[in-house]
């Protein structure tokens, strides 16, 4: 399945060492799952779209996970532990951006052969509120923010899934409303042509919690309704698939 992604907006030069999304940078070009990656993040980027950023924080975690032939959000990290509780955290820098050097085999527990891509979103906040602080970037096309989605062997640009908006020939994704939700969210979709589509709502562990759509649409505007009443609060992706591609983009459920 093709995964939409779309480009990332540079911030100053790409130099031959390294790639870069908006504040985001990860080195060396070419590493694979199995080599050390390094990534540093600048926590005075802020997203347009009211997301507080990771200026201030005193501690910055990578919740990630790994794309695998399973498909994305595999292997889940989310106290950045690392699969054996080896790997912990970002280091200040004396430039005040945040690293981690970490090999992905490792540190998700996935032989490197098997991940194609890391993807991630910070969250900065102290241990009682982890998520009052975050990082999520800026696309350059769709003026949108989202988290990160790094393709390896790693290469440059890399980029982010949008949260608001994601446009393809086949269908146009629009955020869901309301989000975060408590007990219902509407996943919007505009076809632009008929056929069979398949709507999920999956949890951080890529189980899916909820089909939405499974079957022949006629082109148009949908609005899908997720009953979250049942769900615990956290993270969830609702996904639309349709005439061989694929997008998905973020649900906060809080209770």
């Amino acid at each position: 399945m093709k995964n939409i992604l779309l480009s990332a907006l540079f911030l100053g030069s790409v130099f031959s060492a390294s790639a870069q999304s908006a504040g985001w940078s990860a080195s060396p070009l070419g590493a694979t799952g199995g080599d050390l990656i390094t990534i540093t993040i600048d926590p005075n980027e802020v997203c347009n779209d009211g997301t507080p950023g990771l200026g201030g924080a005193t501690i910055v975690r990578l919740h990630s996970g790994v794309k695998t032939a399973a498909g994305a959000w595999q292997s889940v990290v989310g106290a950045d532990a690392g699969a054996n509780d080896a790997i912990v955290g970002f280091t200040q820098l004396p430039n005040g951006k945040w690293s981690k050097t970490f090999r992905p085999s490792d540190y998700y527990g996935v032989a490197a052969a098997d991940i194609q891509e890391i993807n991630g979103v910070l969250n900065g906040g102290p241990a009682a509120d982890v998520w009052s602080l975050r990082g999520k970037y800026l696309d350059a096309n769709s003026a949108a923010c989202g988290d990160l989605f790094m393709p390896l062997p790693l290469a440059a640009p890399f980029g982010v899934t949008a949260t608001k908006k994601a446009v393809n020939a086949a269908f146009s994704l629009r955020a869901a409303y309301p989000n975060p939700a408590s007990a219902e969210s509407n996943v919007r979709v505009t076809l632009n042509q008929s056929g069979r589509v398949l709507v999920t709502v999956k949890n951080l562990l890529g189980q899916t919690v909820s089909t939405l759509a499974n079957g022949l649409e006629v082109a148009g505007e949908k609005v899908y309704t997720w009953n979250a009443a049942n769900a615990p609060s956290g993270i969830y992706f609702y996904t639309v698939e349709t005439s061989g591609l694929t997008a998905s983009a973020k649900i906060n459920v809080v209770k």
